[in-house]
């Protein structure tokens, strides 16, 4: 009999949260917007604007079009935000939830050992978030709401009725 390999089944109560991808998406659509007008830049033929006037000066200083420095920023800007968005991670288990910071290794959460738990539900300058307080660290995790106003991810949900089970203290602000 051949021995078969044991396949780990992901039950229905892990579940992973991320950052929104609203601005990796918006960096992406400045970029392409940067990267075609850094290819279809040419002289302008008909009235001179302030940005004609700007491009111009920029050209006979430095050498080369506006655009170039534009979308390296761009570019670098959506690096930065991918690389938040695919690193950052929490994952939710029975027990515990395991958290990806940005930097440093991935470590678990008992439940029991959250401190407080921050929860606010209107869109202010922070915009929408859950701040998590453990052994004097802190994980935000900002969120968006779909149209009918419930989580767009289920995970944060499930996350805050774990959180509620164990007795820990939920502030919510409005």
């Amino acid at each position: 009999m051949k021995n078969r390999r044991q396949t780990e089944d992901i039950s229905a109560s892990e579940y992973v949260i991320r950052r929104p991808l609203f601005w990796p998406v918006f960096l992406l659509i400045m970029f392409l917007m940067s990267l075609l007008g850094c290819f279809l830049d040419t002289p302008s033929t008909g009235g001179k604007d302030s940005f004609d006037y700007l491009a111009e000066i920029f050209y006979s200083n430095a050498g080369f079009s506006i655009w170039i420095p534009i979308t390296v920023i761009a570019f670098v800007l959506l690096a930065m935000n991918f690389y938040i968005y695919f690193r950052f991670k929490l994952v939710i288990h029975e027990q515990s939830f395991s958290v990806t910071p940005l930097l440093g290794a991935t470590h678990d959460v008992a439940y029991s050992t959250v401190e407080k738990v921050t929860h606010s539900k209107r869109f202010s300058n922070k915009g929408s978030y859950i701040d998590i307080e453990y052994d004097n660290k802190k994980i935000h995790i900002p969120y968006t709401l779909n149209r009918k106003g419930t989580f767009k991810q289920k995970s944060i949900d499930v996350l805050l009725k774990k959180l509620e089970n164990y007795k820990t203290i939920i502030i919510t602000e409005d």
